[in-house]
């Protein structure tokens, strides 16, 4: 097979010549610039119109920093306690400082990070192919509803992928740079772990040279003295994520060790071949047959036609999928969270397979033509998913938006106010609610337990109730949290205190009878 990649394709009738058209208007930067503007005005203009709020993990990470801007280790000894994370509790406890604007700041800052996340990927592709798949991987992230939710859920995934995509681009840009990759790197090491092992091989190719002096490399070869500051700020986030966990728990490990356990009770822990028989689906996003079938096809043809372009991608998306193995033998979660990367590199496949016949010739632009047809056709069959993944997307967000306002609404009832200031603690209905409990009303750990945390009825104090109205989106199955009986009902001596569509409270104690 005869393969050839132009930088202007030499074949092709009306259908390329209106693509190049297409292309040189992309390739202007008022446009480049508009395009990623444009959609960071229109997702903060849904969040005005449906308010979102922060997920679990992220409560609990403001409720940290602001424990941190008072001058106070934080306490990570709480019930099914999140992996904290050092980078992203001294970002929550800067945003903090805003005060009653601290959700809205964090939502906005959320989407302008998920916003550069998709930029990332955009210029990534277009230095390694070129502007039309690149537009085209933006379309195809686009359609990648969990990414976006975690945008809209102001998830730290969100900036620790922005920053290895960023890395990426820094590197391929300038070969070897060294020093911004590696800092990219060590802040992303600082929100999840995976960023160690990226920062260790990029170490290794940097040092590559010195071990293989007469292989023609890319880019400059860095001195023995720069190995050494590069090898600094590799072991710099293990070592900053060790001595963080030791000074406010006393053990390195924490993280570790807790993560382990709450991944065991909520069995979210597999073994190594059971996660590696679930990497297709948890890999594949949104829509597991377009993005695992024609992502891996088109990824396989652009590594064919154009080999050592291709290796950033491929090294993203190999050291992604080894990150996730080594997740599963430490005993952590293995959720598709955690292959988000490979993910990515799957989704440049998709666009790949459905445009990049564009800029290839003689065969190979026939067997990518090929693809396309079978990638458009898979994606028909595969449109009423596409469909689906928008609505739930659409009606997560409602009600996430309406189960968050509501709990904020019926914290703020005159009578519950009186009755809360009075009345403690404040047992919650489940523990995914604990957090907004505590960082609406500022209370500790102490003052607001789950009702899955209890072993007998409470018998003092204020109890939010859920009503049937409420669908426990994000929260726990109603079945699982009524195995005790008195969890959906007050008990005795408890008096009503106020109501709305969601919520029951119910109280005993002195104040506000």
């Amino acid at each position: 097979m005869s393969i050839a990649v132009g930088d202007r394709p030499s074949e092709g009738g009306s259908v390329t010549r209106v693509l190049e058209r297409f292309t040189d208007v992309l390739d202007r930067r008022k446009v480049e610039y508009g395009i990623f503007i444009g959609l960071f005005v229109l997702l903060v203009a849904f969040t005005i119109y449906r308010p979102v709020f922060p997920n679990y993990d992220t409560y609990y990470a403001l409720i940290w920093g602001d424990e941190m801007a008072h001058f106070q280790l934080p306490d990570y000894d709480v019930y099914r306690t999140p992996t904290p994370h050092p980078l992203f509790n001294l970002y929550t406890a800067l945003i903090s400082f805003a005060g009653g604007a601290a959700i809205h700041i964090l939502t906005i800052l959320s989407i302008g990070m998920y916003v550069g996340l998709l930029y990332g990927a955009y210029k990534l592709v277009k230095l390694q192919v070129g502007t039309l798949v690149a537009f085209f991987t933006l379309l195809v992230l686009l359609t990648r509803t969990d990414l976006m939710a975690f945008g809209f859920r102001s998830m730290l995934d969100i900036p620790f992928l922005a920053m290895i995509v960023w890395a990426a681009v820094l590197e391929v840009q300038k070969p070897r740079r060294g020093t911004a990759p590696l800092v990219l790197l060590l802040l992303a090491g600082l929100l999840r772990p995976e960023a160690w092992l990226m920062a260790g091989i990029y170490w290794l190719w940097l040092a590559l040279g010195h071990v293989r002096p007469k292989m023609k490399l890319p880019g400059e070869l860095p001195s023995y003295k720069q190995l050494f500051w590069f090898a600094v700020l590799v072991v710099a986030a293990p070592v900053i994520w060790l001595a963080w966990d030791w000074i406010v728990t006393g053990d390195p490990l924490y993280s570790v060790n807790s993560t382990s356990e709450v991944a065991a009770e909520l069995k979210r822990n597999k073994s190594l071949f059971g996660a590696i028989a679930a990497i297709p689906k948890n890999i594949s996003g949104t829509e597991q047959w377009v993005t695992f079938i024609a992502g891996t096809l088109g990824f396989a043809l652009a590594f064919y036609v154009y080999r050592l372009r291709m290796l950033m991608l491929a090294a993203l998306g190999v050291v992604g999928v080894i990150t996730y193995l080594l997740i599963a033998v430490a005993g952590l979660s293995v959720i598709p969270r955690y292959l988000v990367i490979p993910s990515i590199v799957l989704c440049f496949g998709v666009a790949f397979a459905v445009i990049g016949w564009e800029r290839l010739e003689g065969n190979a632009r026939k067997l990518g033509i090929a693809l396309a047809i079978v990638t458009v056709l898979l994606g028909l069959v595969r449109a009423p998913s596409y469909i689906d993944n928008f609505r739930a997307l659409n009606t997560s967000t409602q009600d996430i938006s309406i189960t968050y306002s509501r709990i904020y609404n019926i914290l703020d009832k005159p009578k519950v106010q009186a009755t809360i200031e009075n009345c403690e603690p404040i047992t919650a209905f489940t523990h995914e609610t604990v957090p907004i409990i505590r960082y609406k009303l500022g209370l500790a750990k102490d003052e607001v337990p789950t009702t899955t945390q209890l072993t007998k009825a409470p018998t003092k104090g204020t109890i939010l109730i859920q009503t049937s109205a409420l669908d426990p989106l994000q929260m726990t199955v109603v079945d699982r949290v009524l195995r005790r009986q008195w969890t959906g009902f007050h008990q005795p001596g408890f008096k009503f205190r106020g109501e709305n569509r969601a919520w029951i409270v119910y109280s005993t104690c002195g104040a506000a009878r």
